[in-house]
């Protein structure tokens, strides 16, 4: 296949150092594969917790109608009993 290929081509490999026959991703060990799911995991579950409250909103009597009824969006609200 190389044959095919200009000589441009194949000396743009060599000068970028990348080689064709680097290792692919599917010959990781299995704790590899095991490390880099739990970070893929870690990293979604930190970006759920911090977006959580991104949009929150302190109700009052004086907004409630405004930012609940009038808003045009839903609404998720959450109530708090401080007992």
């Amino acid at each position: 296949m190389k044959a095919d290929l200009p000589e441009e081509a194949t000396s743009l490999s060599k000068l970028s150092g990348v080689s064709s026959t680097a290792a692919p991703l599917a010959e990781a060990t299995s704790a590899q594969r095991t490390a880099m799911r739990a970070m893929i995991v870690a990293v979604a579950l930190l970006g759920l917790v911090l977006g959580a409250n991104a949009g929150a909103v302190d109700l009052s009597p004086k907004n409630f109608e405004t930012e609940v009824f009038e808003s045009g969006k839903s609404a998720f609200i959450k109530f708090l009993a401080p007992w």
